[in-house]
């Protein structure tokens, strides 16, 4: 934070004092041994990053007054005083810092990731964000058999008076397995956590189902470059409680035949939400699209009528769908 401080043009003597003082207003505490580290980490938009900056240059001189006049303990008096076992620490008067920096900055209603995954503070307290989205693991549609890679490193520098071994070697476990993906956005807690902007919260539903569809682990591609995107892609827009479709995949998936772990996996989640729909009915479903590769069209006997030919199409009909208010969630 100092050193953005200082490129905002606040004096790099005074830049410690002031970004103490402010974090202070904000109502956080620092580590004993690092008085310039906060207790906790701390979660805050881009945007908000700013307006704290161009706070701490507007009040700078109110805030270095508060940096060396702010009580560690104790309780202050009327007169502006801390004291502790007959200690008096000067106070900086509330008044010298006319912004109230908890609400500026806490109160920050453009932050989408935010919005999206929450923030949980334990102090100050009131300023928690629920999130609007779930997450769940990926579950693998058939019984995962887990693989060894082993490696090894030849040191080519070895003297030969040293063993022919090699540097290193090692196991790396890996699995190739079907997958399923799960995750919701509660579309009313997301215009709510953006302040009511739903151009804003529109944009952020747009983000979010594109990165759910093309976003892959960036662990240990070098080794694997597991770059599969989906074979099989469903969006539900509804104004009930969300369903997960894990339990499609309760008894194990495997190939058979013509039939190929992708292929199976697909005939078994159309059934499944076929029978859901017969035991729940589907009153509370507003719509539901789906979009997969061609060759395992012929797998959705159920959910035929809800094909788009690409996943553009579908983002496109889910957000026609998405109502930000009692309608859908």
């Amino acid at each position: 934070m100092t050193s953005r401080l200082i490129t905002s043009g606040v004096a790099e003597k005074d830049a410690d004092g002031i970004a103490v003082a402010a974090l202070r207003e904000l109502g956080l505490d620092f580590e004993s041994k690092n008085p310039l580290l906060t207790e906790f980490l701390v979660f805050i938009g881009r945007q908000d990053i700013e307006r704290l900056m161009q706070l701490c240059v507007e009040h700078q001189t109110a805030l270095l007054v508060a940096s060396s006049s702010v009580p560690t303990d104790g309780d202050i008096d009327a007169g502006g005083e801390s004291s502790r076992k007959g200690r008096k620490t000067k106070v900086a008067k509330r008044e010298n810092l006319p912004v109230d920096f908890k609400k500026a900055i806490w109160g920050g209603r453009d932050a989408v990731d935010l919005a999206l995954f929450g923030r949980m503070l334990a102090k100050p307290s009131g300023f928690n964000i629920d999130a609007a989205s779930q997450v769940a693991h990926a579950l693998s549609t058939n019984a995962l058999s887990a693989e060894f890679d082993f490696f090894t490193a030849v040191d080519s520098l070895k003297p030969p008076s040293e063993d022919a071994g090699a540097g290193m070697l090692g196991t790396i476990e890996f699995n190739s397995s079907c997958y399923y993906r799960y995750a919701n956005v509660d579309l009313r807690q997301l215009l709510e956590n953006l302040g009511g902007n739903e151009a804003l919260a529109r944009i952020a539903l747009r983000a979010f189902l594109q990165a759910a569809v093309e976003s892959i682990p960036s662990g240990k591609q070098n080794t694997f470059a597991a770059h599969n995107p989906p074979s099989f892609v469903m969006s539900v827009v509804r104004d009930r409680a969300p369903w997960s479709l894990a339990n499609a995949f309760v008894k194990p998936i495997a190939p058979r035949g013509e039939t190929d772990l992708v292929a199976g996996s697909v005939a078994a989640l159309d059934g499944y939400w076929d029978r859901l729909t017969t035991m729940y009915g589907d009153g509370g479903i507003v719509q539901q699209t789906v979009c997969l590769d061609p060759a395992y069209a012929d797998r959705l006997p159920n959910l035929a009528d809800s094909q788009v030919p690409s996943v553009a199409a579908l983002i496109d009909r889910t957000l026609d769908a998405a109502a930000f208010d009692d309608r859908a969630g």
